[in-house]
C-alpha cells in the first residue's frame, strides 16, 4: 500500500460510516411506516365493526327493513374495503418512495468514491511521470547485501526515485538486472518539513 493507498483507505472508511447511517434511518424509517399502517388498518376494521353492530338499532328506529337493511350493510363493508385498499396503497408508495431515497444515497456514496479514486490514481501517474522526466533525482544506493530473493535472482542492490509522496526502491540483482520495486511513502508532515526547507 503507498501513500496514495492509505489516503483513499481513510476516505472510504468515513464514507462506509455514512453508508452505515443510511440504512439504519432506512430501517427504522420503514419499521415506522408499517407500524402506522398497521394501526390506520385497525381504525377502519373498527369502525366498520362498530357501524355493522349498531346498523340493526338504527334501522329498526327509523322503521327500516328488508332490501334497505342489506344494501346499507353492503355499503358499510365496501367503505372498509376501499378504506383497506387506499391505506395499502398509501404504504407501498411510502416504501417505494423510501427505497429510492436510500439508493440515491448510496449512489451519492459510490460516486464519490469513485471519483476520489480516480483523483488519487491522477495524482500517483503524475507523481510517477515527474520522477521518470527528473533524472537527476535519482541516486544510487549502497550495493546492499540482502539474503532475500525475487524469482530464484538474489537481490544485490537499488536504485532510488525520489517523488514528492514516494520513495521508489528499484532492486536489482548483481549484473544490474532489473528485479522489482517497493514504494515507502513519505508523510505529509515530512513533505510540509521539506518543502519549507528548500524556501
Amino acid at each position: 500500500m503507498d501513500y496514495y493507498d492509505a489516503l483513499y483507505k481513510a476516505f472510504a472508511a468515513g464514507l462506509e460510516q455514512q453508508k452505515r447511517k443510511l440504512a439504519a434511518s432506512y430501517e427504522l424509517e420503514r419499521e415506522r411506516l408499517g407500524e402506522n399502517n398497521q394501526k390506520q388498518l385497525q381504525q377502519a376494521f373498527i369502525r366498520k365493526q362498530s357501524e355493522t353492530r349498531d346498523l340493526p338499532l338504527l334501522l329498526g328506529s327509523l322503521g327500516l327493513h328488508g332490501g334497505l337493511a342489506e344494501t346499507t350493510a353492503a355499503d358499510i363493508s365496501n367503505r372498509y374495503d376501499n378504506s383497506r385498499g387506499l391505506l395499502n396503497e398509501e404504504y407501498n408508495r411510502g416504501l417505494k418512495d423510501l427505497a429510492l431515497q436510500k439508493l440515491g444515497g448510496m449512489g451519492d456514496i459510490e460516486a464519490k468514491l469513485a471519483a476520489e479514486r480516480a483523483r488519487l490514481n491522477a495524482m500517483r501517474l503524475a507523481d510517477q511521470m515527474k520522477s521518470e522526466a527528473a533524472p537527476s533525482s535519482v541516486s544510487t544506493g549502497a550495493a546492499k547485501k540482502l539474503s532475500a530473493s525475487q524469482g530464484g535472482a538474489k537481490v544485490s542492490g537499488f536504485t532510488t526515485v525520489t517523488t514528492p509522496y514516494t520513495v521508489i526502491k528499484r532492486w536489482h540483482d548483481k549484473y544490474g538486472n532489473f528485479l522489482y520495486e517497493t514504494y515507502e511513502p513519505v508523510s505529509p508532515a515530512a513533505v510540509s518539513s521539506n518543502r519549507q526547507a528548500a524556501r
